[in-house]
């Protein structure tokens, strides 16, 4: 981190970065799946070591952060 960002105010600093995961079904192709979900919803496949996993990140508003960082 910069000298410059260590002397901001934390709510200048912008939002914190979020991520989610999702994965793409070996068998059939289809992508952005949650990670909470174990079987494909097209082709009923199970998630196994060969299905890819991805890290996302979540893009947040303005909004959603100043508001979060006022609570």
């Amino acid at each position: 981190m910069s000298r410059e960002a260590l002397l901001l105010p934390i709510w200048e600093l912008g939002p914190k970065k979020r991520y989610i995961y999702t994965w793409t079904c070996c068998n059939c192709g289809r992508s952005r799946i949650n990670i909470m979900v174990e079987a494909c919803p097209d082709c009923c496949t199970p998630r196994c070591a060969y299905c890819q996993t991805t890290k996302v990140q979540v893009r947040q508003s303005a909004f959603q952060y100043a508001h979060e960082t006022q609570a």
